[in-house]
């Protein structure tokens, strides 16, 4: 009699995985993404308060995460925003209805 070894079935198959993106394809990704410069103008009479603060109410606001830098430009304050190309249009949607004075600068392509 000739007896075989059983072969057994792995108990729980392993997660489909995606494979891992190679260098074009990061490149891809990060032209997808684009930088937005505003500008938080100071207000001579004073009724929309100081661009400082216009700044802490942007950093507490949902367009606080795409904020990747700041800068002084004498009374004002330059924003510096890292967005995904598809989230262009609610960025500037958000930007406008929350800071109607801010001064937008335009879309320009991140390089890699």
């Amino acid at each position: 009699m000739n007896r075989s070894t059983p072969q057994t079935a792995p108990l729980c198959a392993a997660p489909s995985l995606t494979p891992a993106r190679g260098l074009g394809d990061a490149a891809a990704v990060a032209q997808q993404r684009v930088f937005l410069d505003i500008t938080l103008q100071s207000d001579c009479h004073g009724k929309a308060g100081s661009p400082r603060d216009r700044l802490s109410q942007l950093l507490h606001s949902a367009l606080g995460v795409y904020i990747i830098g700041t800068s002084v430009a004498g009374e004002n304050v330059v924003v510096r925003f890292d967005i995904a190309a598809a989230d262009v249009d609610f960025t500037l949607h958000m930007l406008i209805t929350a800071l109607p004075g801010a001064m937008i600068g335009r879309l320009v392509s991140r390089g890699v």
